[in-house]
């Protein structure tokens, strides 16, 4: 009986590394690209250090050069009170597209238009420029009034603005308040029907 115990030992044992080796050639090439969907796919390096060489992920000169807590120098960063350089004044127009709902959005005669323009059909957008922040608000109390809207979600922004969304029977839109650097107020406006 000892003999058959370890014959029917050895045929089991065989069959567990059979197994055993036939699921580890199934699982590790789907481990292998599981995992590598993973990784982040990209072709430019990491930052580099002051030598000039990639800087290892986790240490303070990968930190610095992703404007973590230890950087140098503030990375550069969108933000409504300093729009990005991308801005081409050549291409803002200070005229309404010939489609914009005036009727439906009247502008105060006071207005001064810094950019406005038409992003798709029945989409526009119209950016007014107010000396300050009392004028700001005076050209907002008067778009909603004159536009009959309701004003919802109206909140005070970072930056020191407002931000709401204005609704009328036939338009929709966004209204963000934006102070610059030099004490101006730009109001923002992103209509749709």
């Amino acid at each position: 009986m000892r003999h058959a115990s370890k014959t029917q030992h050895a045929r089991h044992s065989r069959a567990t590394r059979f197994s055993g080796v036939l699921l580890t050639a199934v699982l590790a090439p789907v481990l292998a690209v599981g995992l590598s969907s993973c990784a982040p796919e990209t072709d430019e390096p990491g930052p580099s250090t002051p030598s000039g060489t990639t800087a290892i992920p986790g240490s303070p000169d990968y930190a610095a050069g992703q404007g973590g807590k230890d950087a140098k120098e503030p990375k550069s960063e969108s933000s409504w009170a300093q729009p990005n350089g991308n801005l081409d004044a050549e291409k803002r127009t200070t005229e309404l597209p010939a489609s914009f709902p005036k009727d439906e959005f009247p502008l105060p005669a006071d207005a001064v238009i810094a950019d406005a323009g038409e992003r798709g059909p029945n989409v526009w957008f119209v950016i007014l420029t107010a000396p300050g922040n009392a004028e700001a608000d005076a050209l907002w109390d008067q778009v909603v009034q004159t536009g009959h809207f309701a004003v919802s979600d109206d909140a005070a922004t970072p930056e020191g603005g407002r931000a709401a969304q204005l609704t009328s029977t036939k338009l929709r839109v966004t209204a963000v308040t934006i102070p610059q650097s030099d004490g101006t107020v730009q109001l923002s406006y992103d209509l749709s029907r």
